[in-house]
């Protein structure tokens, strides 16, 4: 085979990556649309929590809602690097990969300050509204907010 087919070959190859990726990859108009669904999520526990799920999703879901159900407040860990924060999330066993094959940590979904509708500022909000005695990160929303503050937006039972 000639370097000329190889180029050719890897030129097409690349095409069709770009055509896949814009394919399912949302517009900007359509990421607008969709968090404008969650405006004023930080008065509703349902919508914080639709907000997060789908910020999680965004950024770190490979197979949908897989693994969702097993997922605890330990999953995912907000870390600061030169002033910058980020969720990131520490990376289990896949169905494609043995147990050496993983690295520490896969993915990131990073911080936005200058937004109302930052994924890490809502991911924080999220975890420190969570019921205490639960250890899963999906937990049922309460119908109302709590009267006191502190308390907990979410009840024991998970989603």
């Amino acid at each position: 085979m000639s370097k000329r087919t190889n180029i050719y070959s890897f030129v097409s190859r690349v095409h069709f990556l770009a055509d896949f990726i814009k394919m399912f990859y949302p517009s900007f108009s359509d990421l607008n649309a969709i968090y404008s669904s969650f405006m004023h999520f930080t008065g509703s526990p349902k919508r914080l929590a639709q907000k997060v799920q789908f910020d999680t999703r965004f950024y770190f879901a490979r197979r949908g809602a897989e693994n969702m159900h097993g997922m605890t407040k330990t999953f995912f860990h907000v870390v600061e690097d030169q002033g910058e924060k980020y969720v990131v999330k520490r990376d289990e066993l896949q169905k494609n990969h043995g147990a050496f094959d993983r690295e520490a940590f896969s993915g990131f979904m990073p911080e936005n300050k200058d937004w109302d509708m930052c994924p890490v500022r809502s991911f924080e909000l999220y975890l420190a509204k969570l019921h205490p005695d639960s250890d899963k990160l999906w937990q049922r929303p309460s119908n109302d907010l709590p009267a006191d503050p502190d308390a907990p937006w979410y009840v024991k039972l998970y989603l």
